[in-house]
This record gives structure tokens, sequence and C-alpha cells, in this order.
């Protein structure tokens, strides 16, 4: 299957489904706005970069008020923020 058509198939597994229990990737993680463009933009990366090209910006929108963009260039940041250990709460 062609690059770009595998990550499509991917990405449009999204559609009309509960995020939370039936894709792996928001189990530990919850499904915003940001988060979910930020997964996208995870799929989409390699099968851009196979085609010679980089991907520039994902950009979601929920709603007429809610949106986000997410930029290539801090995908790599965002990859390595959720590799560190989470952050434990301090007790009162």
């Amino acid at each position: 299957m062609a690059p770009t058509k595998r990550a499509y198939s991917e990405k449009n597994t999204f559609d009309r489904t509960f995020l939370n229990k039936e894709i792996s990737s928001f189990e530990k993680v919850v499904p915003t706005a940001e988060n979910i463009a930020v997964r996208i933009g995870q799929l989409l990366r390699s099968p851009v970069r196979e085609l010679g090209a980089e991907l520039h910006k994902i950009k979601l929108i929920e709603s007429p008020n809610n949106s986000c963009e997410i930029f290539g260039a801090d995908l790599e940041e965002v990859a390595v923020e959720h590799q560190q250990p989470e952050a434990v709460l301090a007790g009162v």
C-alpha cells in the first residue's frame, strides 16, 4: 500500500470512534484537539518524508470555537516530552 494511503487509512479510523476505548494511542492520553493533532502528525510524518517532503503543519478544527495547530518541527519536541516519566504531584 502506498505511504499516503496507509496513513490516510489509519487517520480515518478516528472518524466516528470512541477514541478513549477504540484507539490504543488514547488509552492513557486524553484525546484533546492538541493530542489528536499530534497523533495525526506522527502518523503522517513518515509517509510524507517517503514522498520527499516535510510535514509543515497539522490544523485540527473541532468547531468554530475550538481548533489547534501543531507544526511539524514541534512534533520532535512533543515526542521527547512524552518519553519522560510522568510528573508526580507533591503531597500536602
